[in-house]
């Protein structure tokens, strides 16, 4: 620390820069206790439940998400772990009913979408949707 003591520091920024980091932490410290923040207690990060899919879940939450022009008899889905998050996302395929073809004709529109489970009660997340 010789350099504090060769007489070239400049005595009155160091001043002014210690009063404006206690004005700082002190003006920080009130705020966590206005808020009530505390200093050694982290939130709680919740991981997503495992819930089994099922062929009756996947049914219940294709009837609540497959729009009613879309051909429930051709419907079909796949359950994977998109993401790696130990969580199950169940992918969603429709194809479009038109008045002219009967259930097994082709269609030129399709239903896809991503939902993730919430509850075995056919809940659900949306992910994503394309028409």
């Amino acid at each position: 620390m010789t350099f504090l003591k060769e007489g070239k520091t400049n005595w009155r920024y160091i001043l002014i820069v210690l009063i404006l980091a206690v004005i700082v932490g002190g003006g920080i410290l009130w705020w966590m206790k206005e808020q009530e923040v505390p200093l050694t207690e982290f939130p709680e990060i919740k991981k997503p439940e495992k819930i089994e899919v099922t062929e009756e879940l996947a049914n219940k939450i294709m009837d609540k998400v497959v729009p009613e022009n879309y051909n429930r008899k051709t419907t079909c889905f796949i359950a994977d772990d998109l993401n790696n998050d130990n969580a199950l996302e169940i992918f969603i395929a429709a194809l479009k009913t038109t008045p002219l073809s009967d259930e097994y004709s082709s269609s030129n529109e399709a239903y896809l979408t991503v939902i993730r489970p919430t509850d075995e009660f056919g809940d659900y997340e949306k992910i994503a949707d394309i028409f």
